[in-house]
């Protein structure tokens, strides 16, 4: 059930490039032009691997290229009606083709991420002069040196290849994939001018310096955006398709949903003490007038913005019980014990669960008038078929089934009281039985095994890769105890074999 082994070491990733995903493409485009349009928008959506949106498998198809292509000469059409903003150098009557070869030679590099070599400058050189040479005037030529950057590969794709070498040997990435790789991870945008520094004056060749900026880039506003990117990927949390006819407050609700579980994550990641232990016991978290009115709770809130309140003494503890988690894991019509359970044994306990058999019908059961939701899913649990896996994720999901599939609070369904009692099985730390909700978050809370998949989850996040045997890697390499904190654990894997170095295939 468990993958790996902490104590055994794994295997390194094999080199590689990767295309940028939609974020780091509107990113990058903004770093490079100050354009903030986000283009990307338009773009087929990033493929998910392992449920994040990072990737390092998709292919360029040719409705992706076209995309590229169009983004492109947008961009630099826009790009050059502001020309003064855009070039280093004054374009003067005399001076425009030095101007052009100075704006290539501190534009290229930038885009590129790495300095240009004399092919590049040859070839951006040639497309400026082609474009002069067909009647073009200076801002034409401009336009197009810029769209031919952003059509590169140099461009779209993320290089992480090293020295070459023999099939098998394992090789250091360069300092200027080690930048790029470091701020795309931290940032999801292109190394800064002091990362490129640093990569250009052998400031990232050890894991002090490595660690060094990664801290220093953990401290960019950007940062936060990269890191509730991956905690609401991690979580799942999103927009929910509900039945209004079952839960007709869910589009007022929706929206305060997503609003209070992104504030949750900042708060604790950025101002307390950074913990996942706290994320998912915090007693406190941050509504607006209808989640005050939906969770129950007492005193005013700001009538348009979040309000902090305190959750002690109801139900709710931490992200497991906001709405937009219990929401996005129930069913249209009702609460769902499979999702919750698949999700903790998935996604917070990095279990393997295998696929249902094949041929077993695997509808779940529709919305009884009579049973329980509970009763309704009970018979996975007795079904020879079913058994095997619902016993282990029923009971987890169980726990939650003081929540409607909406979110909201209940002790009875159907006039017959909820039971959200179970026992949690199979864990490395945190089997036991517990009553309610609070209860099995604070099992899962305080568990190492929930701590190892952190790091798993992180890893994969950064990596956009899922390998059981290079995960065990990371956990080999770990000092001690597994850092708890979201900043500790990516500057964990920073410093680690994984970051920077790969083998060749």
């Amino acid at each position: 059930m468990t993958p790996g082994q902490p104590g055994q070491p794994g295997v390194l990733l094999s080199t590689r490039v990767r295309l940028l995903n939609n974020v780091e493409y509107n990113n990058s485009v903004a770093a490079l032009l100050g354009d903030t349009s986000q283009p990307a928008r338009t773009f087929p959506p990033s493929d998910p691997q392992s449920g994040f949106s990072n990737n390092g498998a998709q292919t360029v198809t040719d409705v992706n290229a076209s995309a590229y292509d169009a983004a492109a000469q947008t961009l630099a059409h826009n790009a050059v009606q502001n020309l003064g903003a855009l070039l280093p150098c004054a374009s003067s009557a005399g001076q425009e083709a030095a101007c052009a070869s100075q704006f290539i030679s501190s534009f290229g590099p930038r885009a590129f991420r790495r300095p240009l070599t004399a092919d590049d400058l040859a070839g951006l050189k040639g497309v400026y002069d082609a474009a002069r040479a067909h009647g073009g005037d200076f801002p034409t030529g401009i336009e197009m040196v810029v769209y031919a950057v952003l059509s590169s590969a140099s461009f779209l794709y993320v290089p992480e290849l090293g020295a070459d070498g023999p099939s098998g040997a394992e090789v250091e990435l360069g300092p200027y994939e080690k930048a790029a790789a470091l701020s795309y991870f931290l940032l999801a945008a292109p190394p800064d001018d002091a990362l490129m520094a640093a990569a250009a004056n052998k400031g990232l060749d050890t894991a002090d310096q490595l660690e060094t900026q990664a801290r220093r880039l953990l401290r960019d506003p950007r940062a936060h955006a990269q890191a509730l990117r991956f905690y609401t990927e991690w979580f799942e949390i999103g927009p929910s398709t509900k039945d209004t006819t079952v839960y007709p407050d869910y589009r007022t609700l929706g929206p305060s949903f997503l609003k209070e579980t992104p504030a949750l994550i900042e708060d604790v990641v950025f101002n307390a003490d950074g913990r996942l232990q706290t994320l998912l016991e915090a007693n406190y978290t941050f509504v607006d007038g209808a989640l005050k009115t939906f969770y129950g709770l007492p005193g005013t809130v700001s009538a348009t913005g979040l309000t902090r309140v305190s959750l002690s003494g109801t139900p709710r503890i931490g992200i497991l019980t906001h709405g937009s988690w219990l929401s996005r894991h129930g069913d249209a019509t009702m609460s769902s014990p499979i999702k919750r359970g698949v999700f903790v044994r998935r996604r917070l306990l990095c279990q393997l669960l295998p696929p249902p058999p094949p041929g077993l019908n695997v509808t779940p059961p529709s919305r009884s008038e009579v049973k329980t939701t509970r009763q309704l899913f009970d018979a996975h649990v007795s079904n020879p078929n079913c058994s095997g896996c619902h016993s282990l994720i029923d009971p987890v999901g169980n726990g939650f089934e003081a929540f409607d599939g909406e979110g909201a609070y209940r002790t009875t369904e159907n006039g017959q009281p909820i039971d959200a009692s179970s026992v949690l099985t199979n864990t490395k730390d945190a089997n036991g039985s517990f009553a309610l909700a609070p209860e099995l978050v604070h099992r899962l809370a305080q568990s190492n095994e929930v701590r190892e998949c952190f790091a798993r989850m992180l890893f994969r996040f950064g990596s956009a890769q899922t390998t059981v045997l290079t995960e065990q890697e990371l956990l080999y390499e770990a000092p001690g105890q597994l850092p708890d904190r979201y900043q500790d654990l990516a500057v964990m894997y920073v410093r680690s074999k994984l970051f920077s170095r790969r083998v060749l295939p």
